[in-house]
């Protein structure tokens, strides 16, 4: 079987409440604090994120460990620099990791139009990070007899260079990702699924970047590559895909 069926056969789609659900106890427990110098310290919060963090890999079997770390790089993305996230990664042994900076304290004492830009970023990044771990454990499955060919599949997905930003996106494990961020995006933006079909069947009309960043992102880099079809195709997947 080629690489791509594998890995692209099926969309990923799964109900992120949770995450939101979680979110939002960290930040009663850290908002609960009387101490000033603990509701202004980044290193609390990031360590507040972590122990939740421990129950939230029990309760569900999407992810094996989900890891903060407090990093001293800058934001990639000018929305992520308001809220502090630097970057996210998921591996093939089930992890997801999230890169924060110093600002993470703002959407925790900054007010409510902050928090809820945060969870929204928070469960973009997230859904694209649990469709690439969905992916590797597909590629496991289809050769957990055969650990040479896997780790074969596997470092030929990681020689993607992320600075060739045409050859990444059009990678067929990150056109499902980034159509999972797209989808999530324009449901925490009020877009029912319909609206979304609409939407990709007529977006040179309504293309914004407050509906979905990812999606007015991609159309900038891809909209004359074939990638480009994948990727309304994947995300009018998970608008049909109710299984979740």
């Amino acid at each position: 079987m080629k690489l791509a069926k594998i890995i692209t056969e099926s969309v990923f789609k799964v109900d992120l409440k949770f995450i939101e659900e979680y979110l939002n106890g960290v930040y009663k427990i850290f908002n609960s604090f009387d101490n000033s110098k603990e509701k202004d310290n980044s290193p609390k919060i990031v360590n507040l994120l972590n122990k939740k963090a421990i129950t939230l890999a029990k309760k569900t079997e999407l992810f094996d460990e989900m890891v903060w770390v407090l990093t001293k790089e800058k934001s990639y993305e000018t929305r992520d620099k308001k809220v502090g996230i630097v970057n996210t990664t998921g591996s093939n042994e089930g992890d997801v990791t999230i890169y924060v900076n110093d600002k993470i304290i703002l959407p925790f004492t900054k007010g409510d139009k902050l928090w809820k830009l945060f969870v929204s970023i928070i469960k973009g990044y997230l859904s694209h990070e649990l469709v690439h771990i969905y992916q590797f454990d597909k590629i496991y499955a289809k050769n957990k007899d055969n650990p040479k060919k896997y780790w074969k599949i596997v470092n030929k997905i990681a020689e993607v260079d992320p600075e060739q930003v045409v050859k990444y996106l059009s990678a067929p494990m990150e056109i499902m990702a980034f159509a999972s961020q797209a989808y999530s995006e324009f449901k925490e933006n009020g877009f029912s699924d319909d609206d979304i079909k609409r939407y990709i069947k007529e977006w040179r009309k309504y293309l914004n970047p407050k509906h979905s960043y990812v999606f007015f992102s991609y159309v900038g880099w891809m909209r004359d590559h074939k990638a480009f079809k994948k990727f309304l195709k994947n995300i009018y997947e998970y608008t049909v895909d109710n299984n979740i």
